[in-house]
């Protein structure tokens, strides 16, 4: 006696019983075939930026680049963003790259070549970054990479401070969110609204030792209100 097989449907049943079990086996295919179809485009994305993040890290710890690099970084991660448009991380990776390109100019440059270059850079990490607060809106980090390139892009605006405040409300004691607010805050010390000064005194209160250097380091770099360097001064004394 012949046996059915387990993959079938037992012909005794109604027909409409055999039209469902065909639609659920139907619907395993196609989840399972969206899925394989996911992770292959989550892997080719993968591959692209990968190399353009190593490059990121390194560069923001100091290693010069060329503008062949910075392109060639550029068009990995765009193409990343092509397989897999929804992921917001890649976004923030472009923004970093726009932002470190930027910080290469002189802000008090006279050369009107200069001064449109890195506004054009800062304004495209802008954009980058509020496409990827469509897909991620709660994401701290992002908002204080936002308060950052505004306030290069104008020192003090209400958009500035409104990311700021938002990085305030998703990640205030994030460490990479925390470090960012705190140099936002130092560098628009002067305009600073009160619960701003008040989040730094916690910030001054519990950051690392090594923290603070990092942020007397950012001091050195731009030319900070005296008040500012008084209040990272009191810590470094403590």
């Amino acid at each position: 006696m012949s046996r059915r097989s387990r993959r079938q449907p037992d012909p005794a049943l109604p027909l409409w019983q055999q039209g469902v079990y065909w639609a659920g086996v139907a619907a395993v295919v196609l989840v399972s075939a969206w899925a394989l179809q996911l992770a292959w485009a989550l892997w080719q994305a993968d591959t692209r930026a990968r190399p353009a993040r190593a490059a990121i890290v390194s560069w923001s710890q100091g290693r010069p680049w060329t503008a062949d690099q910075f392109l060639a970084a550029e068009k990995l991660l765009q193409q990343a963003q092509a397989i897999t448009p929804d992921d917001a991380s890649l976004y923030d990776d472009l923004a970093s790259l726009y932002m470190l390109q930027g910080s290469q100019y002189d802000p008090d440059s006279d050369d009107e070549g200069d001064t449109e270059a890195r506004r054009s850079l800062y304004q495209s990490a802008l954009t980058t970054l509020l496409r990827s607060l469509q897909l991620r809106p709660q994401h701290g980090v992002t908002w204080a990479n936002l308060a950052l390139v505004a306030y290069e892009l104008d020192p003090g605006s209400a958009q500035q401070w409104h990311a700021w405040h938002q990085a305030l409300r998703f990640a205030p004691w994030e460490p990479a969110s925390r470090a960012l607010m705190a140099q936002v805050l130092l560098l628009s010390f002067e305009n600073a609204p009160p619960e701003a000064l008040e989040w730094f005194k916690t910030y001054r209160s519990m950051a690392p030792a090594a923290e603070f250097k990092r942020l007397q380091q950012f001091a050195q770099e731009y030319d900070l209100a005296p008040e500012a360097i008084a209040m990272i001064t009191m810590q470094s004394s403590q």
